[in-house]
């Protein structure tokens, strides 16, 4: 899980922004606030026990360490992103959100303006920027969180929720080391000191699917990276994703896609495989912008929303 920690660098103390279009990226928490603003194609996100669907112009907001999934709807969406460390607000460190799209609890028009305003001073860098930046996040997340429905959880949740977050980390690091091979949640069960049926619930309290349908995602993310390599020996891509059989392979393809294995690898786009700011891995596919590409992305953005 730590290759999803994907935005590293820090150009305002507890401030990240950043463009993204994503096709997938697998189940992963994370310690900061994040807020999307969905740009183009919708976004399917998956958090405990709830799956919602973000349509373009929609506003996301996601509490710090929650689980949550990212799926591509029609095409790979692209949103700008916002992280914000949790030290950056010490008095709402212990808030969860109720809810997620804040559209549905405020018109989210002087949002968007401030997104964007924030995010030029955030890209150009211009003297004084930092300043800027802080005050339209401080703008931003007070009016968000006034808005939009909330509690504190105690000591003893936030310790369960901790306990939760380190327990699907050792299992998704389980599935990773295996998923090429036979993989049963019995044997990760035992290694855990739980029943079956208590980490069957787990699995899908946290990830909203069943071991299994986790598995197949995970096998089916590595056959869709092999592919993108250049594997077009799709025989060699079925055995070595771990899938059992072929038959199986192809109904995966067809489940997630809506295509078989060779149809999906002659749809590749030869571009985005060439790009160096695609990231492929069983976990997540998306594209980052550079500053300068985020600059002329947002500035025809503005233009539209002018």
């Amino acid at each position: 899980m730590e290759e999803l920690e994907i935005i590293r660098r820090w150009n305002v103390l507890g401030i990240r922004l950043f463009l993204n279009t994503v096709e997938y990226r697998t189940a992963h928490f994370h310690s900061d606030w994040e807020m999307l603003w969905v740009l183009e194609n919708p976004l399917q996100i998956i958090t405990l026990q709830q799956s919602f669907r973000v349509e373009v112009g929609q506003v996301v907001l996601l509490t710090p360490n929650m689980p949550h999934e990212f799926r591509k709807v029609e095409g790979g969406c692209t949103f700008l992103c916002v992280q914000v460390s949790r030290e950056l607000f010490p008095g709402i460190d212990n808030l969860v959100m109720e809810a997620q799209i804040v559209d549905e609890f405020m018109d989210t028009g002087a949002i968007k303006k401030w997104l964007l305003r924030c995010a030029f001073a955030y890209f150009r860098r211009e003297r004084f920027y930092e300043m800027e930046v802080m005050g339209h996040v401080s703008r931003i997340f007070h009016d968000t969180f006034t808005a939009m429905p909330s509690h504190s959880v105690s000591m003893d949740e936030a310790r369960s929720r901790d306990k939760r977050n380190a327990r699907l980390l050792r299992l998704q690091k389980y599935v990773d080391e295996n998923y090429m091979h036979k993989i049963r949640l019995a044997d990760f069960a035992k290694e855990e000191g739980c029943t079956v049926s208590f980490l069957s619930h787990f699995v899908r309290d946290c990830l909203n699917q069943t071991f299994q349908e986790y598995v197949t995602s995970v096998r089916f993310n590595s056959a869709c990276q092999q592919i993108a390599a250049g594997n077009t020996k799709m025989l060699d891509v079925c055995m070595e994703s771990g899938f059992s059989d072929y038959r199986y392979f192809t109904k995966a393809f067809r489940q997630y896609c809506g295509m078989t294995p060779e149809q999906f690898a002659h749809s590749q786009n030869a571009q985005l495989r060439e790009d160096a700011l695609t990231r492929r891995s069983i976990h997540s596919m998306e594209r980052f912008y550079t500053e300068e590409q985020s600059l002329r992305y947002l500035q025809k953005l503005s233009g539209h929303e002018n």
